[in-house]
């Protein structure tokens, strides 16, 4: 009786981040879960929710959280007291969909080298925030709508300072030390935030999005694991910051299954991630690692950290400006994986790597071959660009102090592949429309789908495929370099012989490091 007074008057008082006391700490107990399928699930069990349909549960590392729905229940066990909640059966395909994975994705594997994310250690936040009412549209900066540590939120509120300013955002919600979870539920439902221009912004550490759940939110600083199951949705808004000291993964849908050449980059599914996004690490030995699909259709950028695109995962960004990799930061890429462009822009480049553009590492060499997509360049001005008269023709630059690197068991058959990505682009600067523009619609489908690339730091490759390409279409900084490659295949949709493919490059022209070519 005294404990449920105590917890009616908690539930009555402002909730506020400045002052953490008000608010009870989360208590999480180790628990067994048998789903009414005989799978069972070991975690810890959020004890202070105590909502109607829902168990919430950590993984045991606590580096991740979710639902189960306990009609999808059979036991309970906390503190050895086993609990039956509904008798076993089958579940329906429906149900095995809301159920979802129900390994952990934090778990590491039983063979094979270890995901640097899953050696990482995790403490309980200071608080996690549910979304109270699953299947019911509404408003994040509606602080009724929220469980915070079980009770009902009376206030948004951060005491976090200084970080919620990037992008010239206003004040965060959340904080470095709060989790999100928006639960499972049969019924679609919408979490909305505020307008990419709007000022205000949130901070997380670890968010899970699952099953018909839908949230958008400009997002000023992720720090922990991001998990979107396959029907949930989550869009940073205008622009998302992944921050943070230790090494993270983003589980967004799930890994292709499919493993098709790059040609068919059309049928792969990357959800957004924001209209701008990009991983700027706290640390910049710490990793971000991309599990199903990530795109954007506007900036996306490595600027400091080590961004890893997991074995049969994509990225995919759009035609509007140049993806970067800065000096100090890794973009890797695992076996089976996309890195792509989806639009065109015909007269700047795609991609500009300043860091290091890697396929495997030396403790994950890959198996299987990875590829970039690369868009054409408008090599004749045909099309009479605007800004044609300082266009670069080359999809790729990789800088003088830059690094290229290909980490592979076999390198005569997993290799890094650059081709054309066969898409005919839509982006910004891409097709312009037959109804509208015909004459320049006809210039256009006509320019040949022909790709180029400029390495400035002479790469001592081993293991590269280079695939539509146009001639003269690969400028290295030292031609004879040429003389060192190991394990490198022209494919058969290059203009011409590889000697006619090669040339070299002038570092001034290409030494520019701005954020575009304009």
């Amino acid at each position: 009786m005294k404990l449920a007074l105590a917890l009616c008057l908690a539930a009555c008082v402002a909730f506020s981040t400045a002052a953490a006391d008000e608010t009870p700490e989360l208590e999480l107990k180790p628990c067994a879960i048998e789903l009414v399928d005989g799978t069972t699930v070991k975690g810890r069990l959020a004890a202070q929710f105590e909502m109607d349909k829902h168990l919430i549960v950590y993984s045991p590392r606590l580096a991740t959280v979710r639902s189960f729905l306990k009609d999808h229940v059979h036991t309970l066990t906390v503190d050895g007291k086993r609990e039956q909640l509904n008798a076993k059966r089958a579940l329906t395909d429906d149900e095995k969909a809301l159920v979802g994975q129900t390994a952990w994705p934090d778990e590491p594997p039983t063979k094979g080298p270890k995901p640097a994310y899953t050696t990482e250690k995790w403490q309980k936040p200071e608080r996690l925030l549910v979304w109270a009412k699953p299947g019911k549209s509404g408003t994040y900066l509606e602080p009724g709508n929220w469980l915070a540590n079980g009770q009902v939120l009376s206030e948004m509120k951060t005491k976090e300072t200084g970080l919620e300013r990037d992008f010239n955002r206003g004040p965060a919600t959340g904080g470095r030390q709060t989790d999100i979870l928006f639960p499972a539920c049969a019924s679609k439902y919408q979490v909305r935030g505020v307008a990419h221009h709007q000022r205000q912004s949130f901070m997380a550490r670890h968010i899970t999005v699952e099953s018909n759940a839908s949230f958008q939110h400009n997002l000023s600083g992720g720090f922990g694991n991001f998990w979107v199951t396959p029907t949930g949705s989550f869009n940073g808004g205008g622009n998302a910051i992944f921050r943070g000291a230790k090494h993270t993964f983003l589980l967004n849908g799930l890994p292709r299954t499919s493993l098709k050449p790059i040609s068919d980059v059309k049928q792969i599914e990357a959800k957004n991630l924001a209209r701008k996004w990009c991983l700027r690490k706290d640390d910049p030995a710490a990793s971000m690692e991309i599990i199903g699909g990530a795109g954007s259709g506007d900036e996306t950028h490595v600027i400091r950290g080590h961004m890893i695109l997991s074995d049969n995962s994509a990225l995919l960004f759009g035609a509007r400006c140049i993806f970067h990799v800065y000096e100090g930061a890794i973009l890797q890429l695992q076996s089976g994986s996309v890195f792509s462009m989806i639009g065109e822009c015909t007269y700047r480049p795609d991609m500009r790597i300043l860091g290091t553009l890697q396929a495997g590492s030396p403790g994950r060499p890959i198996d299987r071959d990875v590829f970039v997509g690369l868009g054409f360049k408008d090599r004749a001005d045909a099309m009479q660009h605007k800004y044609h008269g300082n266009a670069i023709k080359y999809a790729l630059i990789v800088q003088k102090d830059a690094q290229l690197r290909v980490f592979s068991k076999d390198p005569s058959k997993a290799r890094l592949v650059f081709a054309h990505h066969g898409l005919p682009g839509d982006g910004e600067e891409g097709m312009p429309r037959k109804d509208k523009q015909p004459e320049k619609y006809s210039i256009y489908m006509g320019l040949p789908r022909l790709i180029g690339a400029v390495f400035l730091n002479d790469p001592q490759l081993d293991g590269v495929v280079f695939d539509d390409f146009h001639k003269g279409g690969i400028l290295l900084g030292n031609p004879s370099v040429r003389s060192k490659w190991k394990n490198v295949v022209f494919g058969p949709g290059n203009e011409g012989k590889p000697e006619e493919l090669i040339g070299k490059a002038d570092p001034v022209k290409f030494a520019h490091q701005g954020r575009n070519d304009r």
